[in-house]
């Protein structure tokens, strides 16, 4: 815990309370704990002494005022002694007393064949701290459920389920859909998928060797980067997503596996994604995959780099449409159907050639989609804002940014007609595909 009066950590807030992180997660959003958040980093602390306040308001519980108007025995007016019947002969007795015993072995019997047959819910993987090969896994009420030692080194310092640096590389999955709860987690170069109980059911290696029209061959060494699922399967099992990229070929994969760990489906992309995210946008009610990144192709030819992508799983393989014509187009692999393929303009001017604008998270609203492009933490950033054709309608940018074109095209123009040259110099796309 931190020293003084401050807790700078969800894990710090949680052991305060002696609960799980997702628990004091919910009580800020449902009950109001007390949580501060740090400018746009969104760093959270909390102050002890307004945590111990609100628990008194909150958590500690007072016995209720006792009730003079309910009576502890109460009296049923006109009850009398009731006679005793007449004495059974002892032979009826004896008969009575025997069905008596059979009957409670066979309600015994009845009973425990329907206790045996009752589903019953396991506690089921809540979060995880992983530290060094260590992979530790809690419920939700913060008790250790399991754990698994990698044959690998995973992380150098221990890490939660919580920290951006695995965010999107983790899955809580249950898959045998019986309400019993797995965990998919990747390692640097491996997708795990564990059962509710901590045993392996399986792991799988993304990629796999490719040639380029250049002649180059390609081996299957890839890194994950990369894990999500769709809430439904497709047809053929197809439900777990992960991407996995080549690191300096640039050459990122995103696969589609059964729920037994067989690939059915992939998709080739020159470049980087960075964000996963899955949901509903249109009126179509079709769960699509939203991935966010780089496209290589475009950006080392354009200022067009920062890519959003958008998948329909059941038209899912082939390569990028900006890569077919590309000298570094794979062979025996067809050109891809997105659903819908967006390029974004670099910020003008770019401050520092050493950073590039990439798509880093997607926000899906029952009206909007809001894409989040920036060059990195600290650096110019902008949300887009798109209506459900994913026509873009506004661009928000960040104050950083704001201070770069305040002297550039923003110089002298009444800030009711920023929103309109925002949208027209900033908001600069190219539609490569949209079905929406």
């Amino acid at each position: 815990m931190s020293a003084g009066n401050e807790l700078h950590t969800w894990k710090e807030i949680a052991n305060y309370f002696g609960r799980s992180v997702r628990t004091v997660q919910i009580w800020e959003t449902k009950l109001g704990l007390p949580v501060r958040r740090l400018g746009e980093s969104g760093q959270i602390f909390a102050l002890v002494s307004e945590l111990a306040a609100w628990k008194e308001t909150q958590l500690v519980g007072k016995p209720p005022a006792p009730n003079p108007e309910i009576e502890e025995f109460p009296v049923v007016p006109g009850d009398a002694p009731v006679a005793a019947p007449p004495e059974a002969p002892e032979r009826s007795s004896r008969i009575r007393k025997s069905l008596f015993v059979i009957a409670a072995f066979a309600a015994a019997a009845l009973a425990w064949g329907a206790f045996r047959f009752i589903p019953r819910r396991l506690p089921t993987p809540d979060h995880f701290i992983v530290d060094g090969r260590l992979l530790t896994v809690f419920d939700e009420r913060n008790d250790r459920l399991w754990t698994y030692v990698f044959p690998e080194l995973v992380s150098n310092l221990p890490i939660q389920n919580t920290d951006d640096s695995i965010l999107q590389r983790y899955k809580m999955f249950d898959a045998r859909h019986d309400g019993h709860g797995g965990l998919l987690f990747s390692t640097v170069d491996r997708l795990y998928s564990f059962r509710n109980d901590g045993s392996v059911a399986w792991t799988y290696r993304p990629g796999r060797s490719v040639e380029t029209r250049q002649g180059s061959t390609l081996p299957a060494e890839y890194t994950v980067q990369l894990v999500g699922a769709l809430s439904k399967p497709r047809p053929d099992g197809g439900q777990i997503i992960i991407g996995a990229h080549r690191g300096p070929s640039a050459l990122f994969v995103v696969e589609l596996l059964t729920a037994d760990g067989r690939k059915v489906d992939e998709y080739f992309h020159f470049g980087w994604f960075l964000f996963l995210q899955t949901g509903v946008f249109d009126k179509s009610g079709v769960e699509d995959i939203f991935l966010g990144g780089v496209d290589n192709v475009s950006g080392n030819s354009s200022d067009y780099g920062a890519t959003l992508v958008v998948l329909d799983p059941t038209r899912f393989s082939g390569q990028a449409s900006t890569l077919v014509n590309d000298p570094r187009a794979l062979k025996n692999v067809k050109a891809a159907e997105e659903k819908a393929l967006l390029l974004f303009r670099e910020f003008t001017p770019n401050q520092d050639a050493a950073r590039f604008c990439y798509g880093q998270r997607v926000v899906i609203s029952p009206d909007a989609l809001e894409l989040y492009v920036t060059q990195g933490p600290g650096y110019p950033s902008a949300h887009f804002i798109f209506d459900k054709h994913l026509k873009l309608q506004s661009v928000l940018p960040n104050a950083y940014l704001q201070q770069i074109l305040a002297p550039t095209i923003l110089k002298g123009k009444p800030s009711g007609e920023w929103p309109d040259i925002l949208k027209e110099k900033i908001g600069d796309i190219q539609y490569v595909r949209n079905g929406f």
